[in-house]
């Protein structure tokens, strides 16, 4: 599950350096893969906690990481949803080619 989901955040940055139209839509779609994945991860340890009956300390180790993530995914969804560079950058109407953005000139 992490392989595709870390293949998939490599094609969404790609997308989003070739500023592709549907780039932060895909972003977006990582960015819930993320989010998915944590809560697979939390409650398998949930249940790997409860099955070798672990101390309080592994449940503040297993709360950790889904927690970064949970932050790192609201501060990026919403920079994607309300940034308006991000909606001047991505518009569908006027897909912009990275070739029109800066002439080359031999």
């Amino acid at each position: 599950m992490r392989a595709v989901l870390v293949c998939f955040g490599i094609y969404a940055g790609i997308q989003l350096a070739r500023i592709k139209p549907q780039a932060p839509a895909v972003a977006k779609k990582y960015l819930v893969g993320i989010v998915v994945q944590q809560l697979v991860l939390l409650l398998v340890g949930f249940w790997l906690v409860q099955k070798v009956k672990a101390g309080p300390g592994s449940l503040e180790d297993l709360l950790k990481e889904p927690l970064r993530a949970l932050l790192y995914v609201v501060i990026w969804y919403s920079y994607f949803v309300k940034s308006a560079r991000v909606a001047a950058t991505y518009r569908p109407d006027e897909a912009i080619q990275p070739d029109k953005v800066l002439p080359v000139t031999l």
